[in-house]
Protein backbone atom coordinates (compact mmCIF):
# COMPACT_ATOMS: atom_id res chain seq x y z
CA UNK A 1 0.00 0.00 0.00
CA UNK A 2 1.41 3.38 -0.99
CA UNK A 3 0.81 6.63 0.82
CA UNK A 4 1.09 10.08 -0.72
CA UNK A 5 3.55 12.19 1.29
CA UNK A 6 2.73 15.93 1.16
CA UNK A 7 5.48 18.09 -0.29
CA UNK A 8 6.27 21.76 0.36
CA UNK A 9 4.54 21.89 3.74
CA UNK A 10 6.12 25.21 4.71
CA UNK A 11 4.95 27.07 1.57
CA UNK A 12 1.91 29.26 2.23
CA UNK A 13 -1.02 28.99 -0.18
CA UNK A 14 -1.44 31.96 -2.53
CA UNK A 15 -5.04 33.11 -2.02
CA UNK A 16 -5.12 36.73 -3.24
CA UNK A 17 -3.22 36.62 -6.54
CA UNK A 18 0.49 36.37 -5.81
CA UNK A 19 -0.09 37.05 -2.08
CA UNK A 20 -0.83 34.65 0.73
CA UNK A 21 -3.55 35.45 3.26
CA UNK A 22 -0.99 36.60 5.82
CA UNK A 23 0.71 38.94 3.34
CA UNK A 24 -2.62 40.34 2.17
CA UNK A 25 -3.74 41.11 5.74
CA UNK A 26 -0.51 42.93 6.60
CA UNK A 27 -0.50 44.97 3.39
CA UNK A 28 -4.21 45.81 3.68
CA UNK A 29 -3.70 46.85 7.30
CA UNK A 30 -0.80 49.14 6.39
CA UNK A 31 -2.70 50.73 3.51
CA UNK A 32 -5.83 51.07 5.70
CA UNK A 33 -3.94 52.92 8.44
CA UNK A 34 -2.33 55.25 5.91
CA UNK A 35 -5.75 55.97 4.32
CA UNK A 36 -7.32 56.69 7.73
CA UNK A 37 -4.45 59.03 8.59
CA UNK A 38 -4.83 60.82 5.25
CA UNK A 39 -8.49 61.63 5.93
CA UNK A 40 -8.22 62.40 9.67
CA UNK A 41 -5.04 64.50 9.96
CA UNK A 42 -3.20 66.93 7.73
CA UNK A 43 -1.51 65.48 4.64
CA UNK A 44 2.01 66.32 5.87
CA UNK A 45 1.46 64.61 9.22
CA UNK A 46 -0.17 61.69 7.41
CA UNK A 47 2.94 61.28 5.26
CA UNK A 48 5.30 61.55 8.24
CA UNK A 49 3.38 58.95 10.24
CA UNK A 50 2.11 56.90 7.27
CA UNK A 51 5.43 56.09 5.60
CA UNK A 52 6.80 54.19 8.63
CA UNK A 53 3.45 52.39 9.03
CA UNK A 54 3.45 51.39 5.36
CA UNK A 55 7.06 50.21 5.67
CA UNK A 56 6.13 48.18 8.76
CA UNK A 57 3.23 46.58 6.86
CA UNK A 58 5.51 45.71 3.93
CA UNK A 59 8.18 44.31 6.28
CA UNK A 60 5.60 42.19 8.10
CA UNK A 61 4.31 40.89 4.78
CA UNK A 62 7.53 40.11 2.93
CA UNK A 63 10.68 40.31 5.09
CA UNK A 64 11.99 37.14 6.77
CA UNK A 65 15.26 37.88 8.58
CA UNK A 66 17.20 34.64 9.17
CA UNK A 67 14.28 32.67 7.69
CA UNK A 68 11.92 33.70 10.53
CA UNK A 69 8.74 35.73 9.90
CA UNK A 70 9.18 39.37 10.91
CA UNK A 71 6.21 39.30 13.31
CA UNK A 72 8.02 36.63 15.37
CA UNK A 73 11.15 38.80 15.41
CA UNK A 74 9.08 41.76 16.67
CA UNK A 75 7.47 39.58 19.33
CA UNK A 76 10.85 38.30 20.52
CA UNK A 77 12.22 41.87 20.63
CA UNK A 78 9.19 43.04 22.62
CA UNK A 79 9.55 40.29 25.21
CA UNK A 80 13.32 40.83 25.42
CA UNK A 81 13.00 44.55 26.13
CA UNK A 82 10.05 44.26 28.54
CA UNK A 83 11.16 41.26 30.59
CA UNK A 84 13.42 41.45 33.59
CA UNK A 85 16.97 40.27 33.21
CA UNK A 86 18.74 38.15 35.79
CA UNK A 87 22.34 39.06 36.49
CA UNK A 88 24.06 36.29 38.40
CA UNK A 89 27.39 37.98 38.96
CA UNK A 90 28.62 41.52 38.96
CA UNK A 91 32.21 42.52 39.43
CA UNK A 92 32.63 44.08 42.88
CA UNK A 93 33.76 47.67 42.97
CA UNK A 94 36.76 48.63 45.07
CA UNK A 95 35.63 51.49 47.26
CA UNK A 96 38.70 51.44 49.47
CA UNK A 97 41.97 49.61 49.00
CA UNK A 98 42.60 46.99 51.71
CA UNK A 99 45.27 48.04 54.18
CA UNK A 100 48.50 46.05 54.40
CA UNK A 101 49.28 44.24 57.66
CA UNK A 102 51.53 46.05 60.11
CA UNK A 103 55.17 45.16 59.73
CA UNK A 104 54.90 44.28 56.04
CA UNK A 105 54.56 47.71 54.49
CA UNK A 106 57.06 47.13 51.69
CA UNK A 107 56.36 43.45 51.11
CA UNK A 108 54.01 42.41 48.35
CA UNK A 109 52.62 38.96 47.77
CA UNK A 110 53.65 37.27 44.55
CA UNK A 111 50.82 36.40 42.20
CA UNK A 112 50.54 32.61 41.93
CA UNK A 113 51.04 31.16 38.47
CA UNK A 114 48.30 28.81 37.31
CA UNK A 115 49.18 26.61 34.37
CA UNK A 116 46.31 26.61 31.88
CA UNK A 117 48.07 25.42 28.75
CA UNK A 118 47.67 21.69 29.36
CA UNK A 119 44.60 19.64 28.46
CA UNK A 120 41.81 19.38 30.95
CA UNK A 121 41.55 16.33 33.19
CA UNK A 122 38.26 15.29 31.62
CA UNK A 123 39.67 15.32 28.09
CA UNK A 124 42.76 13.46 29.25
CA UNK A 125 40.61 10.78 30.91
CA UNK A 126 38.41 10.43 27.81
CA UNK A 127 41.50 10.06 25.64
CA UNK A 128 42.95 7.37 27.92
CA UNK A 129 39.69 5.42 27.84
CA UNK A 130 39.54 5.60 24.03
CA UNK A 131 43.14 4.48 23.63
CA UNK A 132 42.75 1.62 26.13
CA UNK A 133 39.57 0.42 24.43
CA UNK A 134 41.17 0.39 21.00
CA UNK A 135 44.51 -1.05 22.05
CA UNK A 136 43.09 -3.90 24.14
CA UNK A 137 43.22 -7.23 22.26
CA UNK A 138 40.01 -9.14 21.60
CA UNK A 139 41.14 -12.09 23.71
CA UNK A 140 41.60 -9.89 26.77
CA UNK A 141 38.14 -8.37 26.27
CA UNK A 142 36.59 -11.86 26.17
CA UNK A 143 38.35 -12.80 29.43
CA UNK A 144 37.06 -9.65 31.11
CA UNK A 145 33.51 -10.34 29.93
CA UNK A 146 33.70 -13.94 31.20
CA UNK A 147 34.94 -12.73 34.62
CA UNK A 148 32.10 -10.27 34.84
CA UNK A 149 29.56 -12.88 33.77
CA UNK A 150 28.50 -11.11 30.60
CA UNK A 151 27.25 -13.04 27.61
CA UNK A 152 29.44 -13.17 24.52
Amino acid sequence: MQFHVPQFIEVEAKIFGPLSFRQFVFLAGGVGFVAMLWFWVSPILAIVIGVPLAALGAALAFWKPYGMPFEKVLEAAFWFFTSRRLYLWQKPTNKAAPSAPQGAEGATRPIPHIQTTGPSKLRELAFRLDVQRRSRPKKEEEEVKEKLGLQL
